[in-house]
């Protein structure tokens, strides 16, 4: 259900930012974001706001996100997440070339182990990045992107077995605290 809200107002925002900004070049990217390590890829939307900056939106919900890390195959993971961002193009909005970005997202994640161990944790992140983007006359573009993320905990309720083994139980400590940790990103478009 939360997808679909998210969905919902990722719709309306799209519709009424391509009325209010709408140009005679690319003005709006729809995204398709892969992500091969946890078989949980998402779709988002990119909107032109000025000459060189986009708007991002780009919800994620995953029924059965593999762990990684040592205990990968005794928990299971359930993740939604609704991130928004913000892109400065160096070359001009949707026209290809470097950018900056600055963003930020909330996600909540649910672990359960084999053994009984459960979390539920719900983070607020911030990040900052750079990446290049390759786009074609027709639209079809490319992203790569290399960004700092700062996770930072607003709840958590956790529970871990007194069976559980100490690679769960220092993977789920781990996994439900606040930290900073880099990463990258890759993304194809069709802007129009």
């Amino acid at each position: 259900m939360k997808v679909f809200k998210y969905l919902l107002v990722s719709l309306v925002l799209f519709f009424q930012t391509s009325l209010c900004f709408a140009r005679s070049e690319n003005s709006i990217n729809i995204l398709l974001i892969p992500d091969p390590i946890t078989n949980c890829s998402s779709a988002g939307v990119e909107i032109a706001m000025t000459k060189n900056s986009t708007l991002n939106i780009v919800p994620q919900s995953c029924a059965s996100r593999p762990s990684v890390g040592l205990a990968n195959n005794q928990v299971t993971n359930k993740f939604d997440r609704v991130g928004f961002g913000m892109e400065f193009y160096l070359q001009g909005a949707l026209n290809g070339g470097y950018f900056m970005s600055l963003g930020g997202g909330v996600e909540n994640v649910e672990y359960t182990s084999v053994a009984g161990s459960s979390a539920k944790v719900q983070f607020v992140d911030v990040a900052i990045g750079a990446g290049y983007q390759w786009i074609w006359k027709n639209g079809f573009n490319m992203n790569l992107q290399f960004a700092i993320a700062h996770l930072m905990l607003n709840s958590l309720d956790k529970t871990i077995s007194p069976t559980e083994s100490a690679d769960v139980t220092n993977f789920l400590n781990q996994n439900t605290s606040t930290g900073t940790h880099p990463g990258m990103g890759f993304a194809f478009g069709w802007a129009f």
